[in-house]
């Protein structure tokens, strides 16, 4: 009984840890996916202006709900829901496996989980919901979670392998069924709003796959180091005994073989990303979280299993005290103050003027309605329907030589900002559903090119390397 007391003990400590660490830093700024994602809330629930297609709808909607609670604290309650249901997740997972659930879900909280768990507002959910997929295996809970993960991040979609493992036909039928309707309320909406019921997905799939092969990368062991980070050291001695076996070495305990495939499904994912970044590795964490807990389950002693927990909060205390004296902007959200800045020492010049820019996300975020900074080839375009440009200089994008600049327009220019638009009067601004592939399809029409990927087969195969 004590020690089970002690384990609830490390669990709740662990939790109270880390989810004061995400709220925090969701304090010192706001992540541009994040920022999305609040948008759509505010579209749905506050009659907000700006909506992004691309975006899975169930974080915007439980950001909305938890909005009928407080507005201002919405964001930061979603937060904290994630996270207790990310130990709640972790804790059944280390019972379904034979895992100390102490060992377990403090070898889950990484110092990158931590870092980037909430940054862009969906993986560590994500994952929670993951988790829970694989608690419920076999039962009809198991599709129920794969399909809210789903709409969550569409390529969890990946992981509907893992229902293979219900080798009954009728029940894989089932499954099937129930992720479908789980999904069916936003098909539906996708095709009443935007004319096709996979709108949103090949929104995403086009700007994350179709259309980034000029910036394709090849892998990159420095992912696998930072994701894995500690883990990596443990892993080994953890699948050593995986393969030995828990009795007598009569072969892998068939409890882990879905764990197996939930990181061939991540690995995979990984490798067919065009730029391919950590982030993409996140789902890493949970096959790597559950062999170092085999490992570390195997200490002869009580006393040593209670050191190595405690050597695991140190060691992912020690890390992100380290990366912060080292590099603090790396761990704290984008800084948006500049945004914030320059829109109020520009609102009496912009009025009610339509406006484009590079930092649509955070610009909207902020309240005031903006578009995307115009594709190349339709920047006079928008010029011409009486759109100002605005672009933030500490922004990679776009990429506009000073010969390019000296032909547009400029109405300012500082350090941190560069303002276009015509002679004539602007256009007043509007409510802005983004469209991902129609912008996309008018830029390659203004360059003349014919082959615009217009329905969903010819978007999952189209192939161009260039930039368009």
């Amino acid at each position: 009984m004590r020690l089970i007391e002690i384990k609830h003990a490390v669990v709740t400590f662990a939790f109270l840890a880390s989810t004061g660490f995400f709220l925090w830093q969701h304090t010192t700024g706001v992540g541009w996916d994040f920022a999305a994602y609040s948008l759509n809330a505010r579209y749905w629930f506050e009659s907000g202006t700006y909506f992004q297609a691309l975006r899975p709808p169930l974080v915007p909607l439980l950001i909305g709900v938890f909005g009928w609670i407080s507005k201002a604290g919405a964001e930061f309650l979603f937060i904290a829901a994630a996270s207790l249901l990310f130990a709640f997740s972790s804790v059944k997972l280390a019972g379904k496996l034979g895992l100390p659930p102490d060992l377990f879900y403090l070898a889950s909280l990484t110092p990158f989980v931590l870092v980037e768990g909430f940054k862009n507002g969906t993986e560590l959910f994500c994952l929670a919901l993951l988790e829970l997929v694989l608690v419920n295996l076999g039962t009809a809970a198991a599709p129920l979670f794969l399909g809210l993960a789903i709409l969550v991040r569409y390529p969890a979609a990946a992981f509907g392998v893992l229902l293979l493992f219900n080798k009954d036909v009728r029940s894989f039928i089932r499954d099937v069924l129930i992720v479908g309707a789980v999904c069916a309320p936003w098909l539906v909406y996708n095709q009443i709003v935007f004319g096709h019921w996979a709108a949103s997905f090949m929104d995403s799939y086009a700007m994350n796959m179709t259309f980034r092969g000029y910036l394709a990368n090849s892998v990159r062991p420095a992912d696998f180091i930072k994701v894995g980070t500690g883990l990596l050291l443990l892993a080994p001695a953890g699948a050593i005994f995986w393969i030995r076996g828990r009795i007598g070495g009569k072969g892998l305990d068939p409890r882990y073989w879905p764990i197996i495939v939930f990181m061939g499904v991540t690995l995979v994912s990984y490798a067919r990303v065009q730029q391919k970044q950590a982030r993409y590795l996140f789902d890493l964490t949970l096959p790597l979280a559950v062999l170092a807990a085999a490992a570390l389950a195997r200490l002869p002693k009580k006393a040593w299993r209670m050191a190595a927990a405690t050597g695991l909060v140190v060691f992912c205390a020690g890390s992100i005290g380290f990366a912060w004296r080292k590099n603090p902007d790396g761990i704290r959200l984008d800084d948006v103050r500049v945004y914030r800045r320059v829109l109020a020492e520009l609102g009496p010049r912009l009025g009610d003027c339509r406006l484009g820019t590079n930092a649509w996300d955070f610009v909207n975020y902020f309240g005031r309605t903006a578009e995307p900074f115009p594709m190349d080839a339709l920047i006079e375009t928008r010029l011409a329907e009486g759109c100002r440009l605005l672009v933030f200089k500490n922004l990679g994008e776009p990429k506009l030589s000073r010969a390019v600049i000296e032909r547009l327009p400029i109405l300012a220019e500082t350090n941190a900002y560069l303002l276009i638009g015509g002679p004539g009067p602007c256009a007043p601004a509007r409510p802005y559903i983004y469209r991902y592939l129609d912008l996309k399809k008018e830029n390659m029409l203004k360059k003349g090119r014919c082959d615009f990927p217009d329905t969903l087969l010819k978007l999952l195969f189209f192939k161009d390397k260039k930039e368009i």
